[in-house]
């Protein structure tokens, strides 16, 4: 059957408060109305005992009197007057302790009928100190008169009732308090153990069956379902663990399921990066065999060139024209030996991942060098209307490098600039020395490069570089325009490496309209006149 109302787990607690700070309370409020009354007896004994005192020492007082005044030592002045203070001395005593015992009755929860019994027994109080004072006044100043003996007797039989009525009292008023103690004491203790026995079935019960059922939700197990049982606010908190479980195990099948989609699609992917991969290694392979196969095919007609260059050679002839053309023969030579040298080195290119090609460094003069360059180039670029020539060289440059490697790259910088530039080509060279390296500057004349094409000049295994790009030269007529036929675009790749293994660096500047400018730097060796000479250095 449902109840038509419920407590809510707020309100349960604030009764349980209540009624637990109610049975702490309860045994206190009763102690302290005990000690109230026992207080209140107590100290109303106290001042009847201080007026039974006093009516003692007043009786006392009353037969010293009584014997001085048979003795004849009252008459003179003195002596009456220090007995009247000692009569009145002994009466304001009395009366204090009696005002202060009728103030206390005045002032607490007697019954009406006790409380006016009471304040008749203070009144007869207050009348028999009045009556021993005026009796014992007039033996002290020598008239007879016994009247205080009786109502001193009468008021000590009094005040003796009054202190034993106010003991009983205050015995009476602490044996209660002391059983409404116990009494509460036991009620708190029953009033605990039921607590906790409520407690435990509205709280702790409820609360381990949620501990026990968020513990298995957290280890995994999604399928725990929390009961509903307890209160209305763990009800409401384990309907949402369980919702929370619902989601969880929801969220955790389609993650299950993503993970499954997601391993099928890497799978899928890695499968296409292998096949990827496999393409580019053929594709590398069939670069290195085409870098091989053009190797070995210029190797043949460069051959029988050399041969046929070596036999017109052998041949005596003195006349002019005979001469000049042996001239033209030897540089055919020199350039053929260069340029099988160049396949050479393009067959280790294609052997290796990265060119590693034999060096032979000594002490070398680059300014000689250099001028052997410009010399080798002289006729091409003066049958062209252009000139190569040196703007600027120190008397001696050395630097320990591989002479016909600097040579090669000079050479493949001047017939870029050769191939690419105008009608009438200008190639200067400048050679100087700065920051402790030798500086080597090739620039021409032409209508320079875009400046996004410079990063990629220096790429290796480039088929061509873009169209109006070159190395110290200009680009107004395009590669093929000289009928040159298209480069492979391994000058520039061999030459950055030939200057790299020497520890050097290769820049360059261009300007559109102005020209371009190729910067080499070289380690410097620093020589005297003996080693150079040493070196065999003119």
């Amino acid at each position: 059957m449902t109840m038509p109302w419920r407590l809510s787990l707020a309100a349960k607690l604030c009764i349980a408060m209540a009624l637990v700070i109610l049975a702490i309370a309860l045994p206190g409020v009763l102690a302290e109305r005990s000690l109230e009354f026992v207080r209140r007896d107590s100290l109303r004994a106290g001042h009847a005992s201080e007026a039974l005192t006093e009516y003692l020492k007043l009786q006392a007082f009353g037969y010293e009197i009584e014997e001085k005044a048979r003795q004849g030592l009252l008459t003179t002045p003195d002596a009456r007057g220090a007995a009247h203070l000692r009569l009145d001395g002994h009466i304001r005593t009395i009366r204090n302790a009696t005002r202060h015992e009728l103030a206390i009755i005045n002032s607490t929860s007697f019954g009406a009928d006790q409380k006016r019994e009471m304040q008749k027994e203070e009144s007869d109080q207050h009348a028999y100190a009045t009556i021993a004072a005026m009796s014992l006044s007039r033996v002290i100043d020598g008239t007879a008169d016994e009247s205080w003996k009786a109502v001193t007797g009468r008021a000590i039989a009094s005040e003796e009732d009054e202190v034993r009525d106010a003991q009983v009292r205050s015995v009476r008023s602490f044996q209660r308090g002391q059983i409404a103690f116990v009494v509460s004491a036991s009620a708190v203790t029953l009033a605990a153990v039921l607590a906790l026995v409520w407690f435990r079935f509205q709280f702790f019960r409820p609360l381990k069956t949620l501990l026990d059922g968020t513990r298995r939700i957290a280890g995994g197990d999604y399928r725990t379902r929390l009961p509903q049982v307890g209160p209305d606010e763990f009800r409401a908190i384990n309907h949402s663990f369980n919702a929370m479980a619902d989601n969880i195990a929801s969220s955790t099948q389609r993650l299950e399921t993503s993970n499954v989609q997601l391993e099928r699609a890497v799978s899928r992917r890695t499968a296409e990066l292998e096949a990827a991969n496999a393409a580019l290694a053929h594709l590398n392979e069939m670069r290195r065999n085409f870098l091989a196969d053009t190797s070995h095919e210029l190797r043949t007609p460069l051959a029988v060139l050399i041969s046929e260059a070596d036999i017109a050679l052998r041949k005596p002839d003195a006349s002019g024209a005979a001469a000049e053309l042996r001239a033209s023969l030897n540089r055919i030579v020199r350039t053929a030996e260069a340029l099988r040298r160049l396949v050479d080195d393009l067959l280790q290119i294609a052997r290796a991942e990265a060119p590693v090609l034999p060096f032979d460094r000594v002490a070398t003069d680059l300014v000689v060098v250099v001028r052997d360059c410009v010399e080798e180039f002289a006729h091409l670029f003066a049958a062209d209307g252009g000139a190569i020539f040196v703007e600027e060289a120190p008397g001696c440059l050395i630097a320990r490098v591989d002479r016909a490697r600097i040579a090669q790259v000079l050479r493949i910088l001047v017939d870029n600039a050769l191939k690419h530039s105008s009608n009438a080509p200008s190639v200067s060279f400048r050679v100087t020395e700065a920051d402790g390296e030798a500086v080597i500057a090739v620039s021409d004349d032409g209508d320079g490069i875009a400046e996004a094409d410079i990063p990629i000049l220096l790429d290796r295994f480039r088929r061509r570089l873009p169209d109006g790009v070159h190395l110290a030269g200009s680009a107004d007529v395009g590669w093929a325009a000289r009928g040159l036929g298209e480069g492979m675009g391994l000058g520039l790749a061999i030459a950055n490496t030939i200057v790299d293994v020497h520890g050097g660096s290769i820049a360059i500047a261009s300007r559109k309209g102005v020209g371009t400018t190729v910067t080499i730097r070289l380690p410097h060796d620093i020589l005297d006149e003996r080693q150079i000479k040493e070196t065999g250095t003119p």
